[in-house]
C-alpha cells in the first residue's frame, strides 16, 4: 500500500488458500511473534473446520413436528 511493503503467511488447505497474518515488513527475516501468530491462527482453522457439524434449530409454529 504506497510505498509501504506488507508481508503476508498463508497455508493452503486443499484447494483453499487461507490467509493467516498479515504485517508491514520491516526486516528481511520473519519475527518469531509474527510466525507464532499465524500458527495459532492455522491450529484455530484446523479445528475448526474438523469440528463435527452443528445441527440446524428445529422448526418452529406450523412445521414444527
Amino acid at each position: 500500500m504506497g510505498s509501504e511493503h506488507y508481508r503476508v503467511l498463508y497455508r493452503r488447505s486443499e484447494r483453499l488458500i487461507i490467509l493467516l497474518h498479515a504485517f508491514p515488513k520491516t526486516t528481511g527475516k520473519l519475527p518469531a511473534s509474527e510466525i507464532k501468530t499465524a500458527q495459532k491462527r492455522w491450529q484455530d482453522f484446523k479445528t475448526r473446520m474438523e469440528a463435527r457439524p452443528r445441527k440446524p434449530p428445529r422448526a418452529a409454529g406450523r412445521d414444527a413436528p
